[in-house]
């Protein structure tokens, strides 16, 4: 199971990526502490002005090595990751 410390690393790992990623237009990362206190979750927005900025941003080596080395170390098998596309 996660821990606290293991979930505000991931937040703050996440909260970096922009300044090296240059296709994100908006991003907010922060723990979502609305849901309830046994399931954990870290809630990721993120704008792009394209679907090639997307790809950029999702295929960085920065994001997918908070990726590996962060969040799959730590998944469940009941954990879901959801991803929007609007």
């Amino acid at each position: 199971a996660a821990t606290d410390a293991d979930l505000d690393g991931i937040v703050e790992s996440l909260q970096a990526l922009p300044a090296g990623i240059g296709a994100i237009a908006t991003y907010t990362v922060a723990r979502d502490l609305r849901l309830d206190p046994t399931n954990a979750s870290i809630m990721v927005v993120a704008d792009f002005d394209s679907v090639a900025d997307y790809r950029e941003y999702s295929t960085h080596p920065d994001h997918v090595a908070v990726i590996n080395q962060q969040i799959k170390p730590i998944l469940s098998h009941r954990s879901a990751i959801q991803v929007e596309l609007a």
